[in-house]
């Protein structure tokens, strides 16, 4: 990535030098002292929010500050009079970027009463043809098709999700959405290097048709087609958005998507991360709940931009700190890991240091550490990764509308961003950090947390069980119990809610009332549990009875083999 800018490096970041060579800074971040001048204001908050972006703030107690009002606009337009053109602004680091063409425009800004400092942030986009390859660790992309010869179009396990099964099953994603939450109104910024053919592609076709791609914005080439650039926020949308039942079901397939272009899929400069803030602000504005991004910034290719792992500390990084103020501003942000855990740095990446986000680590498809994935803690010593999902080998639907798998921290984040999106759907009364709180919890080894998975694998039958959501479906329904899936092919869950201290059985039965599997479990009264009848390979496909005993009461449910 670096071979060709050698000489660049050595010679710094002076005025002097930019003018003389042939590769130059023409982008800075200009940093403004105050937002005087402006005729915006906390009491007419409807001129910069939107009212969803407003009821947000209303539903979760979030008060107001000078830090949602724009930039002075008397300010931009003093910029935009030396010459400089002002590519956007960005109110919560009270600034703009701007692009200049010489030193004269550069020295003028300099002189302006109301700027505080300006930093070099990117290069004109002379450089090498080298692009950054975002899909997988390594530099290596790893992508073989999976085949899917079942397209029964029936709810109930990989009948259903197609490829998707394993990754949403491990977690126990498949149960969030038996219970009916499969993100219904939630709204989904994804942060990314591009969507190249989301707007064409028939993974999409139902979001697109009804109306839950609600649109895009490019920070990097400044207008609102957000469809090329890269295939990275195409798979990375389709983990959590593609619906093709029977051959691929995303985490949150029902919830609304607005896509966001942030990244220079060809370069690493730290414009990026501006572009990041000046999305997640974006993103703000429109009233989103949920940021998924597969992004992460250590080293540039400058190397007077890098990171050192001791900047890691949730509050020194640009991008880190825009995380962390969406995160303030009630949005549930997630961020994967980065990809560096058998590389040299080794470490996560910004902004996955923020301390009020779900940074998600990797794993493989049968839960175990992805080496990968970058490793924690914060260099402040906090626990990171927070979760963990499936990075390895999983599932998603490329550009051509093909289900293949590839590996990374860039693939298990949208996993974990849509199943978090679905648990929020189902308790809207719990802000952001309780629903992150939730899933930690949820976790498999919350107990015993460590620098490669954090808290572990999340568990989201246990989470809603937590946050009371599974209680109160359970106890709203007459019977106490139900099945899942049913129709089912191999696995039939048994969800059971005990109203007493009792032993319960569950039998299963053939039609003719023969006794095929029993479980017996000492229940505790007022606690929701959960039966697996498996071992079906041995009993055709078609109809089998499910008697519950506790006690004196019996109940009988109906379930449909479908396969034998």
């Amino acid at each position: 990535m670096r071979t060709l800018l050698t000489v660049i490096l050595a010679l710094g970041f002076s005025i002097s030098t930019w003018a003389q060579t042939a590769l130059a800074f023409n982008k800075y971040w200009v940093q403004f002292k105050d937002k005087n001048n402006s005729p915006y204001s906390l009491s007419n908050p409807q001129s910069f929010l939107s009212e969803r972006a407003l009821a947000r703030r209303t539903a979760y107690n979030i008060a107001l500050t000078n830090q949602d009002l724009p930039v002075s606009p008397v300010y931009v337009q003093g910029i935009q009079n030396t010459g400089a053109i002002v590519l956007y602004s960005s109110k919560w680091l009270n600034g703009v970027v701007v692009q200049v063409s010489d030193s004269v425009q550069l020295q003028a800004i300099d002189g302006l009463p109301f700027v505080s400092e300006k930093k070099a942030v990117a290069l004109s986009r002379r450089k090498n043809n080298q692009i950054k390859n975002l899909m997988s660790p390594n530099n290596t992309r790893i992508s073989v098709v999976l085949q899917n010869e079942e397209k029964q179009r029936a709810w109930g396990g990989d009948v259903y999700y197609g490829t998707a099964f394993n990754q949403i099953n491990m977690l126990n994603g498949d149960h969030l959405h038996a219970f009916g939450y499969q993100g219904e109104g939630m709204l989904v910024a994804v942060l990314d290097a591009g969507f190249d053919n989301v707007d064409n592609n028939p993974a999409f076709e139902t979001l697109r048709n009804e109306g839950r791609l609600l649109g895009g914005r490019d920070f990097t080439d400044g207008d609102s087609y957000v469809y090329e650039g890269s295939s990275h926020g195409s798979n990375v949308l389709s983990i959590m958005a593609a619906e093709i039942p029977g051959t691929f079901v995303g985490s949150a397939p029902k919830a609304q998507y607005y896509l966001i272009r942030t990244e220079y899929a060809a370069s690493e400069t730290l414009i990026e991360e501006y572009n990041w803030v000046a999305g997640a602000e974006l993103a703000d504005s429109l009233g989103v709940d949920v940021i998924n991004s597969s992004l992460g910034y250590t080293t540039f290719d400058f190397e007077q931009m890098n990171h050192t792992y001791e900047d890691l500390d949730g509050d020194k990084t640009v991008c880190t700190r825009g995380a962390d103020i969406a995160a303030a501003k009630g949005i549930l942000v997630v961020i994967s890991a980065g990809n560096s855990g058998e590389q040299p740095w080794h470490h996560i990446s910004a902004p996955s240091d923020a301390d009020s986000i779900l940074t998600i680590g990797a794993t493989d498809s049968l839960g175990i550490h992805a080496g990968f994935s970058g490793y924690g803690p914060s260099a402040d010593g906090r626990v990171k990764p927070n979760i963990v999902g499936q990075g390895e080998m999983t599932a998603y639907v490329n550009t051509s509308g093909n289900t293949t798998a590839g590996n990374g921290t860039s693939y298990s984040s949208p996993l974990l961003a849509g199943l978090v999106t679905c648990l929020w759907q189902a308790d809207r009364s719990k802000n952001n950090m309780e629903i992150i709180q939730a899933v930690e919890r949820s976790a498999s080894q919350y107990d015993n947390p460590d620098d490669a998975m954090g808290y572990g694998l999340p568990d989201f039958h246990v989470a809603m069980a937590d946050l009371g959501v599974y209680i109160d479906k359970i106890e709203s329904n007459p019977n106490r119990s139900f099945l899942y899936p049913n129709p089912f092919n191999t696995e039939l869950n048994v969800y059971y809610y005990a109203t007493a201290n009792t032993n319960v059985s569950i039998q299963l039965l053939d039609t003719s009332g023969k006794i095929l599997q029993a479980q017996q479990q000492y229940v505790t009264e007022g606690t929701p549990y959960r039966f697996l009848l498996d071992a079906w390979q041995n009993y055709p496909k078609g109809i089998y009875l499910v008697k519950i005993i506790d006690g004196d009461n019996q109940q009988l449910l109906q379930a449909i083999k479908m396969a034998d």
